[in-house]
């Protein structure tokens, strides 16, 4: 029993020995090697296919086209399944300035609907769109896919 309390003994000299460099050890690592954040997308990419499902469940099909800050396309609506009618078709104007994507949609009714919507850090893209006769009645989007970022 002598023999195993004398291990025991050295065991524990030799933790509290060595416990401050164990401790300083996260330390002297933090200092060395800062915490690596990702940097803040400066510039985004919206072209091509997407889909923006709204709260009322209704789908929009977009086709972006992005140029510099311009935005342009064609949009079709569907409600209850219906990709047919002419009234639900439309075309696409618009701007993306940093995260902040506004577009004006003009449907073959007449309709100028407006969406805005802001790009988040991970490149979701939500927001809210209405009818410019109507701002206060808004509904609430978002696309099914992610932006890309083309620079940091």
């Amino acid at each position: 029993m002598g023999k195993h309390n004398s291990r025991r003994r050295n065991a524990m000299r030799n933790s509290v020995r060595h416990a401050p460099l164990a401790l300083s050890l996260p330390l002297f690592f933090a200092a060395a090697f800062p915490a690596v954040r990702m940097a803040a997308c400066v510039s985004w990419n919206v072209a091509g296919a997407w889909t923006f499902i709204h709260d009322d469940n209704s789908i929009r099909k977009l086709r972006l086209e992005h140029a510099k800050s311009r935005i342009t396309g064609s949009t079709i609506y569907r409600k209850d399944g219906n990709y047919r009618s002419p009234n639900r078709e439309g075309l696409i104007d618009g701007t993306l300035v940093g995260n902040r994507l506004e577009m004006t949609i003009l449907w073959k009714s007449g309709v100028m609907s407006m969406y805005e919507a802001t790009i988040s850090p991970n490149g979701s893209l939500q927001g809210k769109s209405y009818d410019k006769r109507d701002p206060g009645r808004q509904i609430h989007w978002l696309a099914d896919r992610q932006a890309s970022c083309t620079a940091l």
